[in-house]
């Protein structure tokens, strides 16, 4: 199990970030899930979901610093 109680995934609208995403989920982590897209943002928060797991969905452009500060307020206020 797990050590962790938040994982972050960035890029993780699809592909090996949903995965992830996922496989955290499973081991009871809350995850946080960052895409430059909604639709695909959305999406893995979904398959998250599914895996019984607990999701904030975030749509950022992590090359843009006010963005990325905007990313972990919202994890902390969150979570």
């Amino acid at each position: 199990m797990l050590e962790v109680r938040i994982a972050c995934t960035i890029c993780g609208g699809r592909g090996q970030g949903q995965a992830i995403a996922a496989g955290c989920a499973k081991e009871n982590a809350r995850i946080v899930v960052s895409s430059r897209t909604e639709s695909d943002v959305s999406q893995t928060v979904l398959v998250t979901e599914e895996a019984e797991g607990t999701a904030l969905g975030v749509t950022a452009e992590l090359t843009v610093e006010t963005e990325v500060q905007k990313l972990i307020e919202r994890v902390e206020k969150t979570f």
